[in-house]
């Protein structure tokens, strides 16, 4: 368990469906890594946002494209984000988007839009880039490569 300081944000805006109708939602709440203000409103709008809209089940109609998304507020926290301690090779889409908003991984996909495994090749390439300086050589085969906590 690694609790550490996070950022609770209350989100509101508007999203289309799959209709093209326009939804409004307000009071949407999620929780991201602790990172400053400007960086918290680029990765709640890119990477979170469609996520806890989602998930909220007061928002029936599945989104089809963001409309407008804002920051109503936002809240120093202690969370226990479940990527910390593990491979990132085994990361799932959630923990994928706390790691990429912790180390502000913009190369990393957002949310869902690809599948899971070139998500974590991603996330593997741009971590390895970090803690050793080069990308690694995935042609010996991703699961061969050493682990990055």
């Amino acid at each position: 368990m690694a609790i550490v300081s996070a950022l609770e944000v209350t989100i509101s805006g508007s999203y289309r469906n799959f209709k093209k109708e326009i939804i409004d939602y307000e009071g949407v709440v999620g929780v991201i890594p602790l990172v400053s203000d400007e960086k918290a409103l680029q990765h709640v709008k890119r990477r979170y946002a469609p996520r806890w809209i989602s998930e909220d089940a007061r928002y029936t109609d599945r989104l089809h494209s963001e409309r407008s998304t804002y920051v109503d507020s936002t809240r120093v926290i202690e969370h226990d984000f479940s990527y910390i301690g593990k491979d990132v090779r085994d990361l799932s889409f959630t923990e994928i988007q706390d790691l990429a908003t912790a180390k502000d991984l913009l190369t990393v996909p957002l949310w869902k839009k690809v599948s899971l495994r070139v998500a974590r090749e991603k996330v593997y390439d741009a971590m390895h880039l970090i803690v050793h300086g080069y990308s690694p050589d995935f042609s010996v085969g991703f699961h061969k490569l050493p682990p990055i906590i």
